[in-house]
C-alpha cells in the first residue's frame, strides 16, 4: 500500500472480514498514509477499494476512514439478470458483434 500510494495505483482488497488481524493493521496503515509528510504525499490518483461482509470484528477506525457503499443483490436469478441487462443499452450490447462479447456479457450478468 505504501508503494502504491506514491503512484496513481489502484489496489483492491477483497473479503477483508476473513482476516480480522489484517483489518487492524490496515486501519493503522490507512491512518499513517493520511498523515504522510509533505515530501512523501499520497498521489491523488491512488485508490484503495476494500470489500467485506458486515462484521462486528471490523475496526471502527477502518470504517470511519472509508466511504461505505452497500449493494444488495436482487433476489432470484431473473431479477439479477434483469438488473444487469437493464444497466446496458441496446447500443452497448450491439457495439461488438462477436460471440465472445455476448458470452462475456452474459457471464458477467449471471
Amino acid at each position: 500500500l505504501a508503494l502504491a500510494s506514491t503512484g496513481a495505483e489502484w489496489v483492491v482488497l477483497q473479503n477483508v472480514h476473513l482476516t480480522v488481524g489484517l483489518c487492524t493493521e490496515l486501519a493503522e496503515t490507512m491512518r499513517s498514509l493520511r498523515f504522510k509528510s509533505e515530501t512523501t504525499r499520497v498521489n491523488t490518483g491512488f485508490r484503495l477499494f476494500i470489500t467485506t461482509a458486515p462484521s462486528p470484528a471490523l475496526p471502527v477506525a477502518l470504517l470511519q476512514a472509508s466511504y461505505q457503499v452497500a449493494d444488495e443483490p436482487p433476489r432470484g436469478l431473473r431479477a439479477a439478470m434483469q438488473r444487469a441487462y437493464g444497466m446496458l443499452s441496446q447500443e452497448t450490447l450491439d457495439a461488438v458483434s462477436t460471440r465472445e462479447w455476448r458470452v462475456t456479457v452474459f457471464a458477467a450478468a449471471f
